[in-house]
């Protein structure tokens, strides 16, 4: 099974980081100069995925306008939750409505993730 697509969860409120993500999103959070959220998808572009969807609730024109400045080498579609916060679940929902893919995989762009996990997540892909 092939799988090309992913979400990267990013409409979280970021609570337990307040006072800090009451002004910048979580996944804008820099560790060494690098996002969280560039980190997860530089991974997945690494990992040869297609075409990432990113959902957006809080402080989502932050992210939008991230996206768009960075020019990544990815197809990247913004899929924002609407006037409420879906959550997990309801973000994915979303995100498959406005999908033709059937496989995904979905990332937390607060996960601090590194190159060991592109092998043991193509094991997994490959299970």
């Amino acid at each position: 099974m092939e799988i090309n697509t992913t979400l990267i969860l990013c409409a979280g409120m970021g609570k337990r980081l307040n006072p800090i993500t009451l002004t910048i999103p979580k996944p804008l959070i820099k560790l060494k100069n690098l996002t969280m959220l560039e980190s997860c998808i530089t991974m997945n572009i690494e990992m040869g995925i297609k075409k990432i969807f990113i959902n957006t609730f809080h402080l989502g024109d932050q992210i939008s306008d991230f996206i768009k400045k960075k020019k990544f080498p990815i197809d990247i579609q913004i899929v924002e939750d609407g006037e409420i916060i879906l959550d997990t679940g309801g973000g994915i929902l979303n995100m498959i409505n406005k999908s033709q893919d059937h496989n995904f995989l979905i990332f937390n762009p607060d996960t601090i993730w590194n190159k060991s996990y592109i092998d043991e997540i193509k094991r997994m892909k490959n299970f």
